[in-house]
């Protein structure tokens, strides 16, 4: 260990020597490990300023949607449908099995906040993006107008109105389940031998099946909205679909 402290010695007395002989050039080499270091430095700082300015611009534009990736990329809440596939459109909160499962969108949006929410999105958090994002799905879209009571109001009408038909062999209506189109958008024989269909595969609307009073392998179908009712017959699965009625509101 004492040896060395010679060697030690000698190497810091050349050391130091040969930067007096080269002062310039020292001077220039740690001037520019400065300048590298403070260049690397900017370069870093300014990338990570502009994705935070990035971000938040996008974040004001179209809102946060990290919690969204968070829990419609999660297969155990995202909806299915009655045979089993995803419907990623929806979580399994509001949409299970083919039906929507609330008609109060205040409603659905503390059940979402009470399922959803953690330590990273706290409820106020969730609350406030609910209240942003279902107003935008196709199925409260068409009916956002509505209040809770009014929307309530308009359905108790429709299943009344479809009651007043009075159309043999069909039961009485008691409830209205919500579906997309293209889950009863089924193709009807016209009279002058052409097919049709009467629904929009994107929009939501309001329906039942029963079964006929009469028995058989038929049974009635309804579709309505703001617009219409539309009450068919059909075999199993939609098969052989029949028009019974179709009526302007």
């Amino acid at each position: 260990f004492y040896n060395l402290i010679p060697i030690l010695t000698v190497e810091e007395n050349l050391t130091l020597r040969h930067l007096k002989e080269n002062k310039g050039r020292t001077v220039v080499t740690i001037l520019g490990i400065i300048v590298a270091v403070a260049m690397i430095t900017a370069v870093f700082v300014g990338m990570s300023s502009l994705l935070n300015v990035t971000g938040q611009m996008m974040k004001y534009d179209t809102g946060d949607y990290d919690f969204t990736a968070s829990v419609y990329t999660d297969d155990s809440t995202t909806s299915r449908e009655i045979n089993g596939d995803f419907n990623e459109e929806y979580c399994k909160y509001c949409y299970a099995e083919g039906n929507y499962r609330y008609d109060n969108i205040d409603e659905l949006i503390e059940v979402c906040v009470k399922h959803m929410s953690n330590e990273e999105f706290p409820p106020e958090e969730v609350r406030k993006y609910m209240k942003g994002l279902l107003p935008q799905l196709n199925y409260w879209k068409k009916y956002s107008q509505l209040g809770e009571n009014e929307f309530c109001n308009f359905k108790r009408k429709l299943v009344e109105e479809i009651n007043e038909l009075k159309i043999d062999g069909m039961p009485k209506v008691d409830t209205l389940y919500s579906l997309e189109g293209n889950k009863v958008n089924l193709e009807y024989r016209l009279p002058n031998g052409q097919y049709t269909k009467f629904l929009n595969d994107n929009e939501t609307y309001f329906c039942n099946q029963l079964e006929c009073e009469f028995g058989g392998e038929r049974c009635f179908g309804i579709v309505a909205n703001m617009d219409f009712i539309l009450v068919s017959t059909y075999e199993e699965n939609g098969i052989n679909p029949e028009l019974v009625l179709y009526k302007k509101r």
